[in-house]
């Protein structure tokens, strides 16, 4: 159960998700395409996703931080 639509929103919007991820052909490719998640996963395992990106150590993506010589620091 939840709002599909307002779940969209969060993924496109406030929640970022789209700069990275891509769903049904719509947003970035930083991070895997999540267009069948859904299936492949049970809810546990996609709170523990979102919460905590790295916990489930997808093949060849993992969150790194940055610090550029200016001092600026770049996360992705």
């Amino acid at each position: 159960p939840g709002d599909a639509r307002a779940g969209e929103a969060l993924f496109h919007g406030k929640g970022g998700c789209a700069s990275c991820h891509k769903v049904t052909g719509k947003g970035g490719a930083l991070g895997p395409d999540l267009s069948n998640v859904g299936a492949m996963r049970a809810m546990p395992q996609l709170r523990e996703a979102i919460v905590d990106p790295d916990a489930d150590g997808a093949v060849g993506y993992r969150a790194v931080t940055v610090v550029l010589a200016s001092g600026q620091t770049l996360q992705g």
